[in-house]
């Protein structure tokens, strides 16, 4: 054994020896005291405040059905550093550290600007961590929380640090020596990445770039050396790390090969640069710095070519802030481009600073490739892996016009533009933000059109978003393909922001251009949105494909009680008031657990009274003071096609007597809070709540189809319009339903809001006369769902566990609260086969136009006159009841309700199943069907009858020809042949007594 070998054990021993006393000599107030762990209802920390030797690691555990917002040392807090339901993250701490915490339900909405108010700061918890030496045992700077097998104060001194990882990692054991083979991954609450040492090559593998053999180098386009006139290359060393810095300072085409590690590169000229990167590998992880490893400084036009496969792999720490972006464009007006000279030209750009890191350190983690100018995208395949935003332009936004890109970013968004546009052109773009917007070109504090996303070619994918998919004050989509899928918020989201004038008490909506969403070609595909599909001030539809599905993570939970408060849900409606035609006028809604907005589209802002009961300090607003806001803005659907389906949001069904069973948070397919005109395009709907809801009116002109496949409630307006005066022809419009197929209601809302945080308040809903639905032209067709046998819906939880349930339908063909009015037009109504509700119910008038055609069957009449206005049709009423044949007022109804029309005395005319042909006395088919229910009442208005003439009803016969509708809830066909006379009645254009009538039934 050679002399220096002896040496080094006799070190190495005596070494062992000084730890062994030192350790054993401690006084006991040197000794680690720590808490227990902290387990809380809403949270659960891996070790409590106290007191430690070293480092330690705290595993923060949100619990289920909980958030929990995070902060050291007195850093404000921010969304950013936010822990969802269920998840967990680690935090090391090297040093005495203040940990605070705030917990609320996982569906509490805040903003930053509410973190930072008196209320939740309140609410924050403190953890001290006082650590007695400001590194490791382990003889060396290290993250890992290694512990040197440590065994009753003895460390194993041969070098065997044991740092609790699996691979190849350098650990560093305790003070007997280096460690050996930890590869620096999370192992219990251990691990983490070294921020001084240099990680192995191996945790860049995955990206598939090999690294050259041959050493970075610098040459014109002819394979040259470039002079120092060009091209400044200086060696440092910073914090004990060997550097390269590179200055480009004139004008040029400069080619870089090769692999390099801790190197910069910064271009300083005002001149062009074109930089080439061919098969160029740069390992920066190792540094401590906030430079990017590419920085253009100066304003200039600076083009990054791509040749072969490079790789820049960022920092892994940071002395005072990371890097503002692994390659950075850093001055404003100048302009970034980033090509491929070649169609397989790869870059992958890689931030190698932990989440834990960058969510903890108070400082904005690294971003992918930014520019303070333009940032525009031609080719290459790029892929970046950041903590930052992946892809952003600040002030001049960013443009793509080719390639694939693959953006990911853990805690910023994938596409980022905060003070300019985003542009998709062309390319392949796929994006997922784990905890923000995946797109975003949006400043709340500048509402501008100068923000806006547009896509005019190529395919950009959402794969998954933390907050909206694509966030801007414009979103215009005129070709491309448009993917957005996993979005914890909305899918696209342009909302005008709101300003109050607090003198008058309102609140009105901005409107300078901005809450635009435009779709006139391409495709739009939205799947598994967890807010709204679209939610925008104003939504115009003119062209394209637009699909859009919403979740509700919680779809099998019932929050809502049934009819009544009950201490069992978080939420409850209580309904009181006897509308003129029976039903509630007045509904409390008391929520104290937000289930959120899963809508298809939400256009514009509700009408609404609203009061504060508690403001916080310098709020707009007064608490305890009623401000008013004006509904705004409108949805425009002109042409294209547009599928929606809101069913696996939850389920809504009536039980009966107004009693509401609400599960999950049921949601409208369309919901328009001012104005809608649907005038051209097919429209699909399959919606848990209502198909379609308009606050002040809904109007279906032109060509449009709209098919509302299943709903609650099929449309909802105070204001419901089919078809133009005076058009010969007209849209067409289907709804089956479990409720009314149209209710023409009209409501006012006032909230009562605990705080501005609005997740928890009281809305009183009054019902408001004056409604009508309207048919000038075109074709109605409703259906109410009352199947021989119960509907059936399966949901699915968050669980992952599914759960069916079944219920029955009730409601009325066609509500008006207020009147019904056909001027023209065909509408067609199938209603409830049993009860008290009429396929046309009305409140005021019932006018019938001198072009107008109805084919209404169901269990009851209307129980209303036709109003002395009209003049127009002749029709004709066969009825099931003793009552006389005519339309007539018949008994009374009851408390609450309007005249009782056949009452409760109707029996079945025709059973289900059956055809049935209306005849005049020469045997001509005026109208023919197979009845899909039982009905005890059939009114008829045609053309074709003629006033004082008798027509008969012949059932079992047979119907052929064609169908007189394509839509499937129409049972008409043109011919009818066979069949025995079941009853006649006489046609007439004016309503008559009708005979005593039957009592009237219940009020409805």
């Amino acid at each position: 054994m050679s002399e220096k070998k002896r040496r080094w054990r006799k070190l190495t021993a005596m070494m062992c020896v000084l730890a062994m006393m030192t350790v054993l000599l401690l006084p006991v107030s040197s000794q680690e005291v720590s808490a227990a762990k902290v387990n809380k209802k809403m949270y659960s920390l891996s070790k409590g405040s106290g007191t430690y030797q070293k480092a330690v690691t705290v595993k923060i555990k949100a619990k289920k059905g909980y958030k929990v917002y995070y902060t050291l040392n007195n850093k404000k807090f921010t969304t950013k550093k936010m822990i969802a339901s269920g998840k967990f993250r680690k935090i090391r701490m090297t040093k005495t550290t203040v940990l605070k915490i705030i917990a609320v339900k996982k569906t509490t909405k805040l903003t930053n600007k509410l973190l930072k108010t008196k209320k939740y700061v309140k609410k924050a918890k403190s953890y001290t961590y006082t650590i007695k030496s400001s590194s490791d045992d382990s003889g060396g700077k290290n993250d890992s929380d290694n512990t040197g097998n440590r065994n009753n104060g003895n460390d194993n001194g041969n070098g065997n640090g044991n740092g609790n990882g699996n691979g190849n990692g350098n650990g560093n054991g305790g003070s007997g020596g280096n460690g050996g083979s930890g590869d620096n991954s999370d192992n219990g609450d251990n691990g983490g990445t070294s921020q001084t040492e240099k990680p192995a090559v191996t945790d860049l593998q995955k990206y598939d770039v090999p690294k050259p053999d041959q050493d970075l180098t610098i040459t014109d386009e002819e394979g040259n050396q470039v002079s120092e006139n060009s091209v400044s290359i200086i060696s440092v060393s910073e914090n004990g790390i060997a550097q390269t810095k590179i200055a480009v300072i004139s004008g040029g085409n400069f080619i870089m090969s090769g692999a390099a590690e801790n190197l910069t590169v910064d271009v300083q000229t005002t001149e062009d640069v074109e930089l080439t990167l061919s098969s160029a590998y740069i390992d920066n992880r190792a540094l401590t710095t906030d430079m990017p490893a590419i920085l253009i400084s100066k304003k200039n036009l600076t083009s990054i070519k791509l040749e072969g496969k490079n790789l820049i792999a960022g920092a892994t720490g940071f002395t005072t802030k990371p890097a503002s972006a692994l390659i950075c464009q850093d001055v404003k007006g100048g302009t970034l481009t980033i090509d491929a000279k070649s169609e397989d030209a790869i870059l992958v750009l890689s931030d190698q600073m932990t989440t834990e890191t960058a969510a903890s350190s108070g400082k904005d983690p690294t971003d992918g490739i930014s520019a303070k100018g333009k940032l525009m995208v031609n080719g290459g395949n790029i892929s970046i892996e950041t903590n930052g935003d992946s892809l952003k332009g600040t002030n001049d936004g960013i443009t793509v016009n080719g390639g694939t890109l693959s953006l990911s970013s853990a805690l910023g968004s994938a596409m980022k533009s905060k003070s300019g546009a985003i542009t998709v052109n062309g390319g392949n773009i796929v994006c997922a933000a784990d905890s923000d917007d995946a797109v975003k070109a949006y400043n709340k504090s500048d509402l501008s059109t100068a923000h806006q996303v547009t896509v005019t070619g190529g395919a950009l994918t959402v794969a998954k978003s933390g907050g909206y998919g694509i966030r801007s004050c414009v979103v215009s989509i005129t070709g491309g393909q448009v993917l957005l899928q996993n979005t914890k918020e909305d899918g696209i989201r342009a909302k005008a922001g709101t300003s109050v004038d607090a003198d008058a008490k309102t609140s009105n909506t901005k409107d300078d251009g901005t809450g635009l969403v435009s779709i006139s070609d391409g495709s739009v595909v939205m799947e598994n949105i967890g807010g709204d599909g679209i939610q925008g001030e104003n939504v115009v539809i003119s062209g394209g494909s637009v699909q859009i599905a919403t979740i509700f993570e919680n779809a099998t939970t019932q929050y809502y009680s049934v009819g009544k408060t009950s201490s069992q849900y978080p939420n409850s409606i209580v309904t009181s008031g006897n509308g003129v035609g029976g039903g509630s006028t007045v509904k409390t809604e008391t929520v104290t657990q937000d289930t959120g907005s899963h809508k298809g589209i939400k256009a514009g802002t509700k009408a609404k009274a609203f009061t504060y009961s508690s403001v916080e300090e310098g709020s707009e607003y007064e608490a305890g003071t009623a401000y008013t806001q004006s509904a705004s803005g409108s949805l425009v659907i002109s042409g294209g096609s547009v599928e929606i389906d809101t069913t696996a949001t939850g389920i809504k069904y009536n039980q009966g007597n107004d009693n509401q069973v609400i599960i999950g948070a049921p949601e409208d397919g369309i919901n328009c809070n001012n104005t809608g005109t649907i005038s051209g395009g097919t429209v699909i709907i399959q919606a848990s709540d209502d198909g379609i809801s308009a606050g002040e009116k809904i109007a279906f002109t032109g060509n449009a189809f709209v098919d509302i496949q299943t709903a609650y409630e099929g449309i909802e307006s105070p204001q419901v319009v089919v078809g133009t005066q005076g058009a010969a022809s007209g849209p067409k419009v289907a709804v089956y339903t479990n409720d009314d197929g149209i209710n023409a209601s009209g409501k006012t809302q006032v909230y009562v809001y605990a705080d501005e945080d609005e997740s928890s308040y009281t809305k009183t809903t009054t019902s408001k006369s004056g409604n009508s639905c309207t048919i000038y032209s075109g074709y109605l067709n409703v259906c109410i769902g009352d199947d021989v046998t119960s509907h059936s819906v399966t949901l699915t939880g968050s669980d992952g566990v599914s759960k069916s349930y079944t219920f029955s339908s009730q409601g009325d063909g066609i509500d008006c609260n207020g009147s019904f009015y056909a001027y023209g037009g065909t509408t067609v109504v199938y209603g409830m086969s049993s009860g008290s509700e009429s396929p046309i119910d009305m409140d005021d008038e019932f006018v019938i136009g001198d072009s107008a055609e109805l084919f209404l069957a169901g269990c009851d009449s209307m129980g209303e006159t036709q109003s002395a206005s009209s003049t127009g049709q002749a029709f004709v009423i066969f009825s099931g009841s003793s009552a006389g044949s005519q339309f007539g007022p018949g008994g009374m109804g009851g408390m609450g309700g309007g005249p009782g029309g056949m009452g409760a005395g109707s029996q079945t005319l025709v059973s289900a199943g059956t055809s049935i042909g209306i005849l005049d006395a020469s045997g001509n088919v005026i109208e023919a069907a197979t009845l899909p229910k039982d009905v005890a009442f059939i009114m008829c208005v045609s053309g074709k009858l003629t006033s004082g003439s008798t027509y008969t009803l012949s059932t079992g016969g047979t119907v052929s020809g064609l169908k007189v509708s394509d839509v499937s809830k129409d049972y008409r066909y043109t011919e009818y042949s066979g069949g025995t006379a079941k009853t006649t009645a006489s046609a007439t254009t004016k309503s008559t007594s009708g005979g005593s009538g039957n009592p009237g039934g219940p009020g409805r």
